[in-house]
């Protein structure tokens, strides 16, 4: 599981860490509606303080894209944002 989060998993070397991607998907919320633009080193740290710290949430296996959604919001955004209720 922990070469999931190492980005050579993925072909990404040193030199790529400051390449800039644009990401527009905001049907997912979470960190990717703070901003449009992002470095791969912003993206990295910030998804990697989300999901790779004392506590974890698999949720992808969840059918309800509403409840993903919220999980998402509240996982990746808690850094920003305390952790609302779900309604």
């Amino acid at each position: 599981m922990k070469k999931l989060v190492e980005l050579s998993y993925y072909g990404f070397e040193e030199k790529d860490m400051d390449k800039t991607f644009y990401i527009d998907l905001p049907q997912f919320g979470g960190i990717l509606q703070k901003k449009k633009t992002w470095t791969l080193r912003e993206l990295h740290k910030v998804l990697k303080e989300a999901y790779s710290g004392k506590i974890g949430v698999e949720f992808m296996h969840v059918p309800n894209a509403e409840m993903c959604t919220w999980i998402r919001n509240n996982f990746e955004l808690r850094q920003f944002n305390p952790i609302q209720n779900a309604k």
